[in-house]
C-alpha cells in the first residue's frame, strides 16, 4: 500500500511537470504566435508601401513618356521649356521646377518655371556655387540620404527641401539647367527622389537639347531655302 501511494505521488509529481511544462510551451508558442502576426502586419505594411511606390513610378513613366512626344512635337525653344516645367509640376509630381539658361555674362537666368510666383523668379539669377556645381557634376541629387550637402540658403532660394538639377547642353557648352524639387521626400503623387529620377531627368534633359538642335537646325534651313528661292 505504501509503495502504490508512492509510486501514485510519483506520477502525480510527473503530471504537474508535464502540465508546467505544457503550460510555459502554450505561454511561448502564444509569444512566437503574437511576435509572428506582428512580422506580418509589418511585410504587409511594406509590400503595401512598394505596391504604392510602383504605381507612382508607373504613373511617373508614362507621364515622362507622353511629355516627350510634346517634347518632340514643340515648335521652338520657349515651347520646349514651357511645356516641360509644367508637365514636371502639374503631371510628374515635383512642386515645383525651373530650366535656367546662360546668357552672354555667364550667369544662369529662369527661361521657364512652374511653382513659382512670376514676380519671384522675374529678375532671378541661379547661385553661381549652384550653377557652378551643377555644371561640374553635370547634375545634383538631394534627398535625405545624400551625402553631400548643400548650402542652407538653396533651400530658401528654391523652396524645396529636397531636389534634383541636371546640367545639359545645346550645341557645345553645358548653357542650361534643368531643376525639379518637391518640399516633403515622399508626397502622394511621388516616392523619395532616387538616382532612377536622377537619370529619368538626364534622359529628359538631353532629349530636351536634341529636340532644340533639330529645331535650330531645321530654322536655318528654311532660312536658307528662303533666300536661294528669293
Amino acid at each position: 500500500m505504501i509503495e502504490y501511494q508512492a509510486d501514485l505521488m510519483s506520477e502525480n509529481q510527473v503530471l504537474k511537470e508535464e502540465i508546467a511544462r505544457l503550460k510555459q510551451e502554450k505561454l511561448s508558442c502564444k509569444e512566437d504566435i503574437e511576435n509572428l502576426t506582428l512580422e506580418i502586419i509589418k511585410l504587409e505594411g511594406s509590400l503595401l508601401d512598394l505596391q504604392m511606390k510602383s504605381k507612382k513610378r508607373e504613373k511617373t513613366f508614362k507621364f515622362m513618356q507622353l511629355l516627350s512626344q510634346q517634347i518632340i512635337g514643340a515648335k521652338d525653344a520657349w515651347n520646349i521649356y514651357e511645356v516641360t516645367v509644367k508637365s514636371l509640376a502639374e503631371n510628374i509630381g515635383f512642386d515645383r521646377a525651373i530650366i535656367f539658361r546662360k546668357k552672354e555674362d555667364e550667369n544662369f537666368y529662369p527661361v521657364a518655371s512652374c511653382g513659382y510666383s512670376s514676380e519671384y523668379l522675374m529678375t532671378k539669377m541661379a547661385n553661381p556655387e549652384f550653377s557652378k556645381l551643377a555644371v561640374e557634376k553635370q547634375g545634383i541629387l538631394f534627398n535625405g540620404k545624400s551625402i553631400d550637402k548643400y548650402r542652407a540658403d538653396w533651400e530658401s532660394e528654391f523652396q524645396v527641401k529636397y531636389f534634383i538639377a541636371i546640367a545639359f547642353a545645346v550645341n557645345s557648352e553645358a548653357n542650361h539647367i534643368l531643376f525639379a524639387g518637391n518640399q516633403t521626400e515622399d508626397t502622394l503623387r511621388r516616392p523619395r527622389l532616387t538616382i532612377v529620377d536622377f537619370e529619368t531627368l538626364q534622359i529628359l534633359a538631353n532629349q530636351i537639347a536634341i529636340t532644340i538642335r533639330q529645331n535650330e537646325f531645321y530654322a536655318q534651313n528654311q532660312r536658307y531655302s528662303n533666300r536661294q528661292g528669293g
